[in-house]
């Protein structure tokens, strides 16, 4: 059987708190969800670019001036060379922007309540 929709669990992942309708921590309403959702794709495609940029250099200069890298490793390889650091920088910067924003908005509720 379910639990009843009545029942708040001590999880703070709970669904009624996520919500924002039990006691635990309230989540973030969707203007300040999208806000947080902006400016994670945005930090993370600044420093995913950048990455993707030196990557392609990178392997462009070892095709050209390299012959054991040109003849050792497939295409398939190179374009995992080109496309790792961007993903992994996206990803990385996007998770520290919503933490962020996350930290703010834990700032702002606290304060609020010392008030």
């Amino acid at each position: 059987p379910s639990p009843s929709p009545d029942c708040v669990l001590e999880s703070p992942l709970h669904d009624s708190q996520v919500r924002g309708r039990g006691r635990g921590a309230r989540a973030m309403d969707d203007k300040d969800a999208r806000s947080a959702g902006v400016q994670a794709v945005e930090a993370g495609l600044t420093s995913g670019l950048t990455a993707l940029a030196f990557s392609s250099l990178g392997v462009l200069a070892a095709n050209k001036f390299w012959p054991a890298f040109r003849n050792g490793l497939n295409v398939s390889g190179k374009t995992a060379l080109v496309v790792t650091p961007f993903f992994f920088y996206f990803f990385l910067d996007a998770e520290h922007a919503i933490n962020d924003s996350r930290q703010e908005r834990f700032e702002k509720l606290r304060s609020s309540r010392k008030a």
